[in-house]
């Protein structure tokens, strides 16, 4: 980015060559912001994705060891119920982590054809010797980047090819309702499976530690250096330059050793570990006794009531803040079009700078009504798609308890009749909200894209420091509002796969089986996860509904009705706007944080009554109530 800064160069064609990833061929310059850009995307994604990896991955020894204990101690029927749940927790993992993987790996092999792709036009264009030696760096190292994920999916791939074969065929052979099981064939099972079971814990191990260590780099490094080096492209002095490739080079060594020292000590690790795997499980399988199948029986129905912090704890903590976002966003977006009002001016230095997501760089008035309209469409958007959502998700609850009811008290006739039925519209409701939460996450991303561009390029041209804060103010509204639609999209996501996890394996595993033995069990082994689903549901809820309120008593009408600002004249004028928007502010802001923290001392009075309220639910209602809620939903 440094070197594309000298200067800007049109591509040479090749004759019958079809260009097919650069976007555009009349600017190299353009070309390396499309690279950077797509890069920052690749590896920012690959972080999160590869962090899931490693965090699923985390969790398989322990439910490879609850398989283990089970096959040792566990009664038939117990057998036969249980086995299935800690086979699905793991292929679930597995299938997870192949899904993740094989996202990052089109992402990367595409950013790998644009690379490939400006090195072989560089070839036939520059005589920049430095920049296509640059060019092949950057190639060579995006490749080891791109085979490392393809591999890390092929590997992913074969354990799930190889855990199924091996356990499907446990399950098809010993493990049947309609098979004799006899004692003795625990330890033939265990037998066959012992070495598999070590295979599957090295591979989650090797892909547990590569992806936590390109994840921890990612954050010490990578992340910060691809994000916050846009302005290179810009630089017109030489000096510049010549300072930060300095910089680079002196940082690249240090960075390189204190990587390298991670990843040995991590694969030092994994070869103490290694050595030992299979006589931590025969160990594991002499010392255990019927007693720790009691106590694993106790976790399996009482997982979630450990002392730990939810998966969305993040999200009850501080969605009061980011909801707020939405009403403060509308108020410094109006202060900054008023600014916008004072002066136009170009926002790049040099006259053949460029931007990426700035649509006309040489006007900072029609940048700002650019972002504006943006963020006006988004905003209306999301507010018709959260109401949409929060009525959609009103009569989830009862949903949920009716499932349980059927189970409860309907006959085998009627749970097989029923029962899909209500799952399937169980998991497109959820779907549902989750299509409409990742709908918009594009252009959220765009327009923090275009905010961190236009912060970096405003204090370079004007002198005026209120342009500057004002850029700065709503471009943290617009991070907090980013980081709200990213975690209901997660929890949304998380609350539709333990749904059909767990509900999925009741509809395969018990229907098949005299439901009138098992009703108990199912609903012991059910209701703490259905009690967790709502609770998710609810607070996707609260927040919908929050939203929605702040968007009709305040942010819609502000930026519906802002258009004219950006057009003021008067300077008497411009300082009383801004002026009213800040008073009224403060009283606007605490009146929906009241508004949001009641409905959050809701929330959790409801969470600490949920429990109950499902027993005496399902101990007050009669076959007849069974009858009218199977009518209604």
């Amino acid at each position: 980015m440094v070197l594309a800064s000298r200067q800007d160069f049109n591509f040479s064609i090749p004759t019958g060559y079809s260009v097919k990833y650069v976007q555009n061929i009349g600017s190299f310059r353009q070309t390396t912001a499309q690279l950077a850009t797509d890069m920052r995307s690749s590896l920012s994604s690959a972080r999160e994705d590869l962090n899931r990896v490693h965090t699923g991955m985390e969790r398989v020894p322990d439910h490879l060891k609850n398989m283990v204990l089970l096959i040792k101690h566990a009664p038939f029927d117990l057998l036969l119920m249980l086995f299935p749940d800690s086979f699905n927790n793991i292929e679930k993992l597995v299938n997870d982590s192949l899904i993740v993987l094989r996202k990052p790996e089109k992402n990367f092999e595409k950013v790998l054809n644009l690379l490939t792709e400006i090195d072989y036009l560089l070839n036939n264009t520059s005589n920049d010797i430095m920049i296509y030696l640059q060019v092949f760096d950057v190639k060579t190292q995006w490749t080891h980047l791109t085979e490392l994920v393809t591999e890390l999916a092929k590997q992913a791939e074969r354990t799930r090819e190889s855990f199924l074969l091996q356990f499907n065929w446990i399950l098809r052979e010993f493990i049947r309702p309609d098979l004799t099981f006899a004692e003795t064939h625990r330890d033939f099972i265990i037998l066959l499976l012992l070495p598999k079971i070590v295979e599957i814990d090295q591979t989650s191990d090797i892909l547990g530690i590569i992806t936590k260590t390109y994840t921890d780099i990612s954050f010490q490094f990578t992340d910060e250096q691809i994000g916050g080096y846009t302005h290179l492209l810009l630089l017109s002095k030489e000096e510049d330059r010549q300072r930060y490739l300095k910089q680079f080079q002196y940082d690249l060594v240090p960075q390189v050793v204190q990587s390298a020292r991670l990843a040995l000590n991590r694969h030092n690790e994994f070869l103490q570990r290694d050595r030992n795997r299979r006589e931590i499980y025969e160990k594991f399988l002499t010392e255990t006794s019927y007693n720790d199948l009691i106590s694993l029986i106790e976790i399996l129905l009482n997982r979630n009531s450990v002392e730990k912090k939810p998966d969305d704890h993040i999200l009850v903590e501080q969605w009061q803040d980011y909801v707020l976002a939405n009403a403060i966003l509308a108020n410094y977006l109006n202060i900054l079009m008023v600014h916008a009002s004072k002066s136009d001016f170009s926002l790049l230095k040099e006259s053949n700078d460029c931007t990426t997501y700035i649509k006309n760089p040489n006007s900072f008035r029609q940048t700002i009504s650019q972002l504006s309209d943006n963020i006006r469409h988004i905003l209306l958007d999301l507010y018709k798609d959260l109401n949409h959502i929060q009525i959609g998700l009103e009569r989830f609850p009862i949903h949920l308890k009716t499932i349980l009811l059927l189970i409860k008290k309907g006959n085998n006739d009627s749970i097989s009749i029923y029962l899909p039925k209500l799952l399937k519209k169980g998991e497109n409701i959820v779907n549902e909200s989750l299509f409409i939460l990742k709908n918009p996450k594009i252009k959220i991303e765009q327009v923090k894209d275009l905010l961190i561009e236009l912060n970096s390029l405003i204090s370079n041209v004007t002198p005026d420091i209120s342009f500057t804060l004002q850029i700065e103010d709503v471009k943290t509204q617009w991070t907090l509002f980013h980081d709200l639609f990213t975690q209901l999209s997660i929890q949304a996501e998380n609350a539709i796969n333990d749904f059909l996890l767990q509900f999925n394996w009741i509809l395969e595993q018990f229907i098949q089986l005299n439901i009138n033995n098992y009703r108990d069990l199912i609903i012991n082994l059910l209701k703490l996860k259905v009690i967790e689903i709502e609770r998710t549901i609810d607070l996707l809820t609260i927040i919908s509904q929050t939203y929605v309120d702040i968007s009709l008593e305040y942010a819609n009408e502000k930026i519906i009705s802002n258009t004219h600002l950006i057009s003021i004249s008067d300077e008497q004028e411009r300082k009383e706007i801004i002026k009213q928007y800040r008073y009224e502010l403060q009283p606007i802001a605490v009146k929906f944080a009241r508004l949001a923290l009641t409905r959050h001392n809701e929330f959790l009075q409801r969470i600490q009554n949920r429990e109950r309220i499902y027993e005496d639910f399902l101990n007050e209602m009669s076959e007849n109530d069974l009858n009218l809620l199977l009518t209604i939903n």
